[in-house]
Order: C-alpha cells, then sequence, then structure tokens
C-alpha cells in the first residue's frame, strides 16, 4: 500500500471519529435539554440525531472516496456498464483465444505440408536429376539420329529429283494417251457419222433404182417468222416447233421417224482446220443451239427461217434437213412499181401475153431476188397474179392500139418471207387507170 493510499484511510477514519463525536455531543446535548423535533418525543429525537450521524458518516465517506477515487466512483456508480464490458471483453477473449487455437492449427497444418513439399522436393530433386541423366543420353542419341536424317535427305532430294522426272514423263505420256484417245474418238464419231451416211446414201441408190424420192434435196418442208428478241429459250423452242412440222410433214410423205422422235433430222458440220478430219457432223441438240445463239447475235430481230432437204429422201428413210434464216425486212410498200414495160398496143395477143408473162417472170422477179426476197414455197415465183388481170390488161392495151407502160404494182405492204401480190397498171398520154382482179379469178401468173 502506497503512503497516498494510506494516508486517505487515516482521514477518512478520523473524519468518521469527528462526525461521530459531533453526532454524540449534540445528541447529548438535545437530551439533556429534552428538546423535541417536530413533536418527537425526547428520546426518539436523540435516537433519530444519532442515526442521522451515523448516515452522514456514511455519505460523507462515500462522498470523500467519490471525490477522491475514480475507481470507487465507477464502482458505485457504473457497475452495470463495467459488467457489460467485462462480459465483451470476456467475449472477445474467448474469441481471441478460439482464433490463436484455429491459427496454432493451421500452422501445425503448413508445418505438415511444408514437411510433406521438402519431402516432395528432395523425390523431385532426384527425378530431375534422373531426367538430366536421360536427356543426356537422349540428345546423344538425337545427335546420331539428326546425322542419319541429314544423310535420309541427301537421299530423299535425290529421289525427289528422280520422281519429279518420272512425273513430268508420265504426265507427258498421260497428255499423249489423252490425245490419241481424243484423236481416236473423233475418229470414230468421224468412220461412224460416214458409215451412217455411205448407209443412207447406199439406200437412197437402191431407192433410186426403184421408185422416185419422196422429198428431193432443197424441197422446202416448213417455213416461219421468228422473233428473235425474245428469251433465247423461246427462240429454241420456236426452232424445235418449226422442226417439229417439217416432221409431220416429212412423215406424211412416207419418211420415216429416227431416234429423235421426228421424221427430219437437222444436219449441220463443223468445219476443222485439220486436212483429215474437214467435216464433221454435230450432234442435233448441240447443232440447235448454235444455230439459236447464231439467230439471237442478229441485230434484225424478226427472221424468217426456212427447213429444207439436203439430200434426196425415199420412202422409210429419215430427212436430213438444215435450216436457212434471213431477215424478214419489208421488201416491197404497198403501192410501189416491182417492175415496168413499154407494151406496143398493135401486137398479136400471143407475143402481148408474151411480154407481160416476160415483166412478171423477168423484171419482178429480179427485183425481187435483188432485194433477198423469198420465193412461193418449193416454185421459183415470188408472187402471182391472174390469168383474168392479164386477158384484161391485153384487152385495154389492145384497145389503146398505141405504146402503153404496163406497171406491176405491189398490192399491199410485202416483207421478206412473202407472198407478193401484184396488181397491173397501164399508162399512157392520155390515160391512167388501174387493171383490178376479178373476184373469181383462179388461175395466177407468177413473177
Amino acid at each position: 500500500m502506497s503512503l497516498s493510499e494510506a494516508s486517505f484511510i487515516v482521514a477518512l477514519v478520523a473524519t468518521g471519529a469527528v462526525v461521530a463525536w459531533i453526532g454524540d455531543i449534540v445528541g447529548y446535548r438535545l437530551g439533556k435539554r429534552r428538546v423535541s423535533l417536530f413533536g418527537i418525543r425526547p428520546r426518539t429525537t436523540a435516537v433519530i440525531i444519532g442515526v442521522c450521524s451515523g448516515a452522514l458518516i456514511s455519505i460523507v465517506t462515500i462522498t470523500a472516496l467519490s471525490l477522491t477515487s475514480r475507481h470507487v466512483k465507477t464502482a458505485l456508480f457504473q457497475m452495470d456498464e463495467v459488467q457489460e464490458k467485462l462480459s465483451g471483453l470476456e467475449l472477445r477473449t474467448l474469441r481471441q483465444e478460439t482464433q490463436i487455437k484455429q491459427q496454432k492449427q493451421e500452422i501445425k497444418q503448413a508445418e505438415q505440408r511444408t514437411e510433406d513439399a521438402r519431402r516432395q522436393e528432395a523425390l523431385a530433386s532426384r527425378d530431375v536429376a534422373r531426367l538430366k541423366s536421360d536427356i543426356a543420353t537422349r540428345k546423344r542419341a538425337l545427335a546420331g539420329l539428326q546425322a542419319d536424317l541429314e544423310k535420309v535427305r541427301r537421299l530423299q532430294g535425290q529421289t525427289e529429283a528422280r520422281n519429279r522426272e518420272l512425273a513430268q514423263k508420265a504426265r507427258q505420256l498421260a497428255g499423249k494417251i489423252k490425245a490419241s484417245e481424243a484423236e481416236l474418238a473423233v475418229v470414230e464419231a468421224k468412220l461412224e457419222r460416214q458409215e451412217g451416211f455411205l448407209t443412207y446414201v447406199s439406200r437412197g441408190l437402191v431407192y433410186a433404182q426403184m421408185e422416185d424420192p419422196i422429198i428431193t434435196a432443197q424441197e422446202e418442208l416448213a417455213r416461219n417468222v421468228i422473233d428473235t428478241g425474245q428469251p433465247t429459250p423461246n427462240v429454241r423452242a420456236a426452232i424445235v416447233e418449226l422442226l417439229q412440222q417439217a416432221g409431220a410433214y416429212a412423215a406424211e410423205r412416207g419418211a420415216r421417224t429416227g431416234e429423235n422422235e421426228r421424221a427430219v433430222l437437222y444436219y449441220a458440220v463443223a468445219l476443222s482446220g485439220e486436212p483429215e478430219a474437214q467435216i464433221q457432223e454435230l450432234p442435233e441438240p448441240q447443232a440447235i443451239d448454235e444455230f439459236v445463239d447464231f439467230l439471237v447475235r442478229q441485230q434484225h430481230k424478226s427472221n424468217a427461217v426456212r427447213i429444207i432437204a439436203r439430200f434426196n429422201a425415199w420412202r422409210d428413210q429419215q430427212v436430213k434437213v438444215g435450216l436457212e434464216p434471213r431477215a424478214n425486212r419489208l421488201v416491197f410498200a404497198s403501192g410501189e412499181v416491182a417492175g415496168s414495160m413499154v407494151v406496143d398496143g398493135s401486137l398479136p395477143d400471143a407475143e402481148l401475153y408474151q411480154w407481160i408473162s416476160a415483166l412478171l417472170t423477168l423484171r419482178v422477179r429480179s427485183e425481187a431476188h435483188g432485194r433477198r426476197m423469198l420465193t412461193v414455197p418449193n416454185e421459183v415465183k415470188y408472187g402471182s397474179i391472174t390469168y383474168t388481170e392479164i386477158f384484161a390488161a391485153m384487152e385495154e392495151i389492145r384497145r389503146r392500139k398505141g405504146p402503153v407502160q404496163v406497171d406491176a404494182v405491189v398490192a399491199q405492204d410485202t416483207w421478206t418471207v412473202g407472198p407478193l401480190e401484184l396488181d397491173l397498171r397501164l399508162a399512157s398520154v392520155a390515160t391512167d387507170e388501174r387493171i383490178g382482179r376479178s373476184p373469181d379469178a383462179s388461175h395466177r401468173v407468177g413473177g
């Protein structure tokens, strides 16, 4: 115990003694005088004063302790708070102890893991040493293998050069074989076509000795105007339909239906630069496609296409035909003079008829031919005029007696495909009138 604490206790005891002494004196004097407080008996008053003195001693003691000692003050007035703090402190202490136990356990586990790691490190060190020894051995083996590889590469280079040389020779031989096969296929196809053609010709010679051909060479089998401005498939369909019309016509005449299911076969050849294979017959589908492409490329989009026989054809033969295109243009305008001639009206009827016939068959035909107009199918004339018109013109010429100009006038706009319809117009010095057709005329003379 320190000196200050001993002094404080002595002072506290002395203070209690003084207070007791004072209380005793006051109680004694009040008792002696028999003083009564608040109407209480003197004896009771003396007891109350003694009790108050004891209480005052306690109050003085507590006050002095509170004023002089922080710990006493805390114990007297803040005991609950101190107990709560003590409980929280005990709880934290318990938690810390638990954490310390866990940390000790973790440290022990870490030490165990460290020990295991050390053992594994030792094992790994032994493995590393063994691997280093193995690597050294393998390096030595690898050096030997690299030396062998270098030798193999040199040999491979020599082999590859030889292989490239052999491959090049093989490609050259394959190319020659392929070219030979292609040439053989061409020769075989040519031979097959020639055999077929010879068979066709030989049968024609046999038939020629027995009967007349049902269709002669250059005979027209069908004709139509095709619009080549439409899509290519439509143009091809129009050509195929025209071939079917020609096939129907040939079948009616006695021709045989072939493998293409038509009595006609479109016969077209391709010219080759090789002297030994200058003529090659094209397959019909390819020939049709090439003809359609040719038509579509034409600047003029309206074309007259004729199908004509290439050769004479006899009964039970398929007719080989060709396609002849011609731009369908306006050849003669209505009212245009196709031919003109001055005729003497004093000539006999026979000579007048010859002159008018010459006008139609020479001058009009020459003009139409010069303008590339197609003739009447399977005939050499381009148009027609009735005998009634000719005789009416002859009668009018005789009536005029003098020289008369006879004009062959186009009756309507005429295109390449024809036909050419004509009227005769007579002109003299004083007369200019038109000789019209007779409605009952049935015979016509062609131009």
